[in-house]
């Protein structure tokens, strides 16, 4: 037998059908920052108006809602950009939120980052704000299609939605302000969703 000391392989984490992490060392928290911080592609701030929610990604630009428990893949397009994933698992977000601010004061900002949560706690409120905008918690239209959505899963028995994704707040009704990687990632289904509201709009005012 070798005496030689073995090296530890280098550990690949799935996340999803195309996301793969790739563990050299550090802890999970630095996997995960460091994944945050590569994705990021620009700095600026995109604006989606109240309209830009789930329902009327469905029934105006007929893009598939797809429901993920993959954080990784919120606001992801999939199949030529036909269908988009949403994680709803709102519960998730609010335990890393809330673990934070129960430390907020406690320990030095640069402290409080490093332990509060294994995920940076703008890109948890950022996710959190996404849900908001795509399911609005006191917009009727939403509530019934959000439950047609359920009682859909219930009848295949699959998982159920999480029902705090619709609690989410956005705190404004003139819309709202996406950064970081879900700007790109927005960018997509918003275009499609102008343009599919402006070509209903023509089609009504030759009627």
């Amino acid at each position: 037998m070798s005496t030689e000391r073995l090296l530890p392989a280098e550990r690949t984490i799935t996340v999803s059908g195309e996301t793969k992490l790739h563990w050299k060392d550090g802890t999970v928290q630095d996997l995960v920052n460091n994944e945050v911080a590569r994705q990021e592609p620009t700095k600026e701030k995109l604006k989606l108006e109240m309209v830009f929610n789930a329902r009327n990604l469905e029934r105006i630009a007929r893009i598939e809602i797809r429901w993920t428990c993959n954080i990784a893949d919120q606001l992801r397009m999939k199949d030529d950009d036909n269908a988009v994933e949403i994680f709803h698992y709102a519960s998730f977000l609010r335990f890393h939120q809330n673990r934070c601010t129960q430390l907020l004061g406690r320990q030095s900002p640069i402290a409080q980052t490093r332990t509060c949560s294994i995920y940076p706690p703008a890109f948890v409120d950022e996710t959190i704000r996404t849900l908001a905008l795509l399911l609005p918690e006191h917009d009727r239209n939403i509530e019934n299609w959000f439950a047609g959505h359920q009682a859909k899963l219930q009848k295949r028995q699959k998982l159920l939605l999480d029902p705090p994704a619709r609690e989410c707040v956005v705190g404004s009704d003139s819309g709202i302000h996406i950064d970081s990687q879900y700007a790109k990632r927005c960018t997509v289904p918003s275009a499609i969703l102008r343009l599919s509201v402006l070509q209903t709009a023509q089609i009504c005012h030759r009627l």
